[in-house]
C-alpha cells in the first residue's frame, strides 16, 4: 500500500461533481486501479435520489449516527444533512489509499487541520464549478427542488 492522501471535491450544487466522480471511478475500475477509494457520503435524502457513492438516511438515522460519533465530517446545506463516516475514512487511511470525498467547502479547513496538519496526510482540494446558466439547467433538470430552491442554491 502507498501513503494515504485525501482529495476533496467541492463546488456548487449542479456543477457536476457526482458525474465527474462516478466517471473517474469507472475509468479507474476499467484499468483495475484499486488505489483510489471514493468514500461514500451519507445524507438525508430519499434512496431513489442518491448515487451509488452516497448513502441515503432518514433524519432520525443520521441524528443517531451523529450522536454515536460515527462521523468524521458533518455539514448541512439546503435542508439536507451530510457526513463522511469515520470508519470509511479510517479504513482507507489504514490501507494507504487515495481517498476522494465529495464535501462542502465548509469542511475544508477542518480536513486540513485534522488530517493534514494533525496526521501529516497530503490533502488536495478540487474545486469543481460551472457557469450560472449550466448550474440552473442541471439543478432544474434534477426535478428535486422548486424554482425558488434552485435559485437559492445558485445564490449560495
Amino acid at each position: 500500500a502507498g501513503r494515504a492522501a485525501i482529495f476533496l471535491a467541492a463546488g456548487p450544487s449542479g456543477a457536476g461533481k457526482d458525474t465527474l466522480l462516478l466517471g473517474a471511478r469507472e475509468a479507474l475500475a476499467a484499468v483495475n486501479d484499486t488505489s483510489v477509494l471514493f468514500v461514500r457520503r451519507h445524507l438525508t435524502r430519499q434512496e431513489s435520489k442518491v448515487t451509488d457513492i452516497e448513502v441515503a438516511l432518514t433524519p432520525e438515522e443520521f441524528s443517531s449516527a451523529s450522536a454515536d460519533g460515527k462521523y468524521a465530517l458533518e455539514w448541512s446545506a439546503h435542508e439536507t444533512q451530510y457526513a463522511i463516516a469515520k470508519s470509511d475514512l479510517e479504513a482507507g487511511i489504514a490501507a494507504g489509499q487515495r481517498l476522494v470525498l465529495n464535501v462542502s467547502r465548509s469542511v475544508i479547513e477542518q480536513v486540513l487541520r485534522e488530517y493534514g496538519q494533525g496526521r501529516g496526510l497530503e490533502v488536495f482540494c478540487l474545486f469543481i464549478t460551472a457557469g450560472e446558466e449550466a448550474l440552473r439547467a442541471r439543478l432544474s433538470g434534477r426535478g428535486r427542488e422548486t424554482d425558488e430552491e434552485v435559485e437559492a442554491r445558485i445564490a449560495r
